[in-house]
């Protein structure tokens, strides 16, 4: 299975490079050709093998080919040899020895012999191999040479992320920049890991303005949201930063506000988040998205106060938006909930199973939090907070019963 495998490249660099030497050799010779088609591979070469006169270069190739899947790599290498001293060299020639000798396992040989075949017939495939292989011989400087000699829009998005590790491992920091940038603006996967290297060289550099630019450019892309959440993980390095950066960057792009709001909260830079949310609070006029923002930073940051503020505001005969309530029960308790049980309807506690325990609770009926804490277990929720709100049941006959739903997690 192996001999089968190592012949086929061998095979496709016959139909695809020397093949159409075909047309240019005596019809004795196409006879020939034609004639090994119909024979074992033994044959065939037991035929080549005897052959008196020099063999055309397409039956020479054939002859190595052929050599190569009895198992003696050395012997086809020698006809190679040969036969690039007839023809000059080609890609095909160097491409099949640059993977006979991969087979022999010399890497180095095998890497300039795809070289070779890579400066006379350039294509993708051929490029990605070389420079994987100088990766794994630890030569940084010539996988890097491979990379840069093609224009970005060729690379994947891979060798995109590479040739930028590579530039800023060898200190070519304003190089990496551009080549970072460039990449971001095109399409392409997994921007989002670029993105986290083209934010850290820009702020290593002192380059905020250009991570600015970039960030508003890629935000309303379908991936935005990742590479914001990248950026925000560099900014963790420089939080006073962050502030400067996140009111730039919304000045040029409003309709971010609650995207950098989320991503600011999930990263703990709450400062920044912080001013994110504030002319909601000044000014109302919430959207759907700015409410999920104000209650994520809410939930994480226990700084309650402006969602307090902002359901102040809110009309009584508007529905509260989803999940609402819970950072005010984490941090508040479930007496929180007072000032705002007009909203909290048989149709709302209906679809909050947590907020109607904790409402139940707080009017001190553990029968209904049970029935609502069991109906919570059946549907996706915050595990914390229920566990907290099961407790409040301690010395009732409730808490046994919850803790087989629970198990340990109940234990004092």
């Amino acid at each position: 299975m192996r001999d089968r495998d190592f012949v086929l490249p061998l095979v496709m660099l016959v139909v695809f490079g020397v093949g159409a030497a075909f047309f240019l050799v005596p019809k004795g010779e196409l006879d020939q050709e034609a004639q090994l088609t119909s024979l074992s591979e033994t044959q065939a070469l037991s035929l080549l093998n005897a052959a008196k006169d020099p063999l055309s270069p397409p039956l020479a190739f054939r002859q190595a080919e052929l050599t190569a899947a009895t198992g003696n790599g050395a012997l086809a290498d020698r006809l190679l040899a040969d036969l690039t001293v007839r023809t000059g060299p080609t890609a095909s020639i160097a491409a099949a020895r640059a993977d006979l000798a991969f087979r022999a396992g010399n890497l180095r040989q095998g890497a300039d012999y795809l070289a070779a075949a890579q400066s006379l017939s350039p294509n993708d495939n051929q490029r990605q191999k070389l420079a994987d292989t100088y990766r794994r011989l630890g030569d940084s400087a010539a996988e890097r040479t491979v990379l840069s000699t093609v224009p970005l829009t060729k690379l994947t998005a891979s060798e995109r992320i590479r040739l930028v590790d590579l530039m800023a491992a060898d200190g070519a920091i304003l190089q990496a920049l551009d080549v970072a940038h460039s990449a971001l603006l095109l399409p392409g996967q997994n921007r989002s890991a670029l993105a986290e290297r083209f934010a850290a060289i820009a702020l290593s550099a002192e380059q905020p303005d250009l991570l600015i630019q970039a960030t508003a450019t890629v935000l309303s892309e379908p991936d935005g949201p990742a590479m914001m959440m990248s950026i925000a993980k560099v900014m963790t390095a420089r939080p006073r930063l962050a502030k400067t950066f996140a009111a730039a960057v919304v000045s040029q792009v409003p309709d971010a506000r609650a995207l950098l709001t989320k991503a600011f909260t999930e990263v703990r830079l709450y400062d920044a988040a912080r001013l994110m949310i504030q002319p909601w609070v000044t000014f109302g006029s919430v959207t759907t998205e700015g409410w999920e923002a104000v209650i994520l930073y809410a939930d994480r940051s226990g700084d309650i106060g402006p969602l307090k503020h902002l359901l102040q505001q809110m009309p009584v005969q508007e529905q509260p938006p989803k999940n609402v309530f819970l950072p005010l029960i984490r941090y508040d308790g479930e007496g929180a909930l007072l000032p705002y049980q007009l909203w909290l309807t048989p149709e709302y506690l209906e679809n909050a199973p947590l907020v109607d325990a904790a409402w139940a609770l707080t009017r001190q009926r553990p029968d209904e939090a049970f029935v609502a804490l069991q109906r919570g277990v059946q549907t996706p929720h915050d595990q914390t907070l229920w566990l907290s709100l099961a407790r409040r049941l301690q010395g009732t006959e409730y808490l046994d019963r919850l803790q087989e739903l629970a198990g340990d997690a109940l234990d004092p």
